[in-house]
């Protein structure tokens, strides 16, 4: 194997470890968000069962009409 072989080859390693690390991040931050607004969602339903107006409901939780449970 020659040098430019052998740092082809690393370099095509090194961008294969960090296409996996960056794919791995954006996974744990769509995670995150996932997260957040299932708990939002869980949060303006006990609101809306309580009585709260759903104007209200949608700006304490930044949810929208659609969004809202029926």
């Amino acid at each position: 194997m020659t040098i430019a072989e052998y740092l082809e080859q690393k370099g095509r390693e090194r961008g294969r470890y960090e296409g996996h690390q960056e794919g791995k991040m954006q996974g744990i931050e769509e995670g995150k968000q996932e997260g957040k607004h299932e708990e939002a969602l869980r949060i303006a339903q006990v609101m809306l069962q309580k009585g709260l107006n759903r104007t209200l409901v949608m700006d304490m939780t930044g949810l929208t009409e659609s969004q809202l449970p029926h």
